[in-house]
């Protein structure tokens, strides 16, 4: 309820607004306070019902509720709490019980989503699991488990282990899509992309192979073996192509690859790359010049060459 007061010498002018109508209360020449049912068109005021004056704080209150009740009644903005239909039974919340808990509305609209970004060739397994991810963040076999209370979608233990490691055969088309969905959806030119890495651990005592390896954790996690992941993104940071490092590479040394592949792959012209100052390196730096590649990276003043601090003073 909003409570707006005005004074105006004599008058006194109270506004309730809801929706369409307001209730408006004004004291008349006679010391009476009429109350009425007003709207405004066109920035002028028009009284649609009088409801009646009173002169007692009694008779004031029942025009009030009468007033209240009448603009429900004509009010295009019904409240969602009627004041005129009286539930005929009322139960207790201490009664209540809860009795299920469905995502099925957020699971079809992200469904929808995933359609539209042309991922509706991937195995219904693969988009469950990403989406109730969005919904409810949990391990693989725990999502199973969530599936099925939440929208009684069944898939055996086994089928998740047989399919999970054939979904690295569907990176370039999934990457093809998201680059499509950029370019049709959000009207991408790509002539600018943004570049960042961060890492992944995992809770194990196991040794390093070739893939997973103890070095630099951005979780503080170094005793854990880990990956290192480098994300390419549009300027609004929808993603368009991903790349996964042996846990001890340097940060720095995985840009020009992914950079240079999607160019390949779709760029018909080379975009300016953005990053951060952990990829600033003088190797970095002239192998992106010797690429013929534009680059913003943000970094200290301070670490900057001597020749491009020189070029700012002048």
């Amino acid at each position: 309820m909003i409570f707006i007061s005005a004074r105006n010498r004599t008058k006194r002018y109270f506004w309730w607004m809801r929706g369409d109508l307001r209730i408006r209360k004004v004291t008349t020449a006679s010391g009476a306070t009429a109350v009425q049912i007003i709207r405004y068109q066109q920035g002028k005021r028009i009284v649609v019902r009088h409801i009646g004056s009173s002169h007692t704080d009694e008779e004031l209150t029942v025009l009030y509720r009468e007033a209240e009740t009448i603009r429900e009644q004509l009010s295009m903005q019904p409240s969602l709490f009627s004041i005129i239909e009286k539930p005929l039974n009322l139960l207790h919340e201490d009664h209540l019980q809860l009795s299920s808990i469905t995502h099925r509305f957020a699971h079809t609209a992200l469904r929808n989503c995933a359609q539209i970004c042309g991922l509706a060739f991937l195995h219904p397994l693969y988009q469950d699991l990403a989406l109730m991810r969005i919904i409810e963040p949990a391990s693989k076999l725990r999502t199973i488990e969530l599936l099925m209370r939440y929208l009684e979608i069944s898939y055996a233990e086994r089928t998740v282990y047989r399919l999970l490691p054939e979904l690295m055969d569907h990176k370039d088309d999934i990457e093809r899509a998201a680059y499509q969905t950029a370019k049709a959806h959000f009207g991408e030119s790509f002539a600018l992309v943004l570049y960042d890495v961060t890492t992944l651990y995992f809770e194990s005592h196991e040794p390093d192979d070739e893939l997973k390896s103890r070095g630099f954790s951005k979780d503080d996690k170094s005793k854990q073996p880990q990956i290192v992941v480098g994300l390419l993104v549009t300027h609004q940071g929808f993603p368009l192509r991903h790349e996964i490092y042996k846990g001890n590479t340097f940060e720095g040394h995985t840009m020009l690859s992914v950079v240079k592949e999607f160019q390949k792959l779709h760029a018909s012209s080379k975009p300016i790359v953005v990053a951060d100052a952990a990829m600033l390196s003088q190797e970095n730096t002239q192998l992106l010049e010797e690429e013929g590649y534009q680059y913003i990276v943000g970094a200290r003043l301070a670490n900057a060459p001597k020749n491009f601090i020189e070029s700012i003073a002048k």
